[in-house]
């Protein structure tokens, strides 16, 4: 069973340095531009769609609370949960 388990280990550390080199060779290969960091490769862009489960939705129109609250300039904020504690003079949850 260690001999199988140890073929193993070694086939799968020779395809892993394999596919590596592979990469590494490919990105060599691509033009690249110099940086601040070193020299940098220009990835190609993406060829892949992904397409959407959905369709993008809709920009709903406003609500009358939405539009009244830009005319008046009403900005939505959240309060502080944070309370004063007299005694100590400092901010506490």
């Amino acid at each position: 069973a260690k001999l199988a388990s140890a073929k193993k280990e070694k086939y799968l550390a020779v395809v892993a340095r394999e596919g590596v080199q592979l990469l590494i060779r490919r990105i060599f290969a691509l033009p690249y531009e110099a940086t601040e960091d070193g020299p940098m490769a220009v990835l190609p862009r993406a060829r892949t769609h992904i397409p959407r489960r959905l369709p993008v939705p809709e920009t709903r129109p406003e609500t009358k609370w939405e539009r009244f609250a830009k005319e008046k300039g009403i900005k939505k904020t959240k309060r502080s949960r944070m309370v004063l504690d007299e005694q100590t003079g400092e901010w506490a949850p």
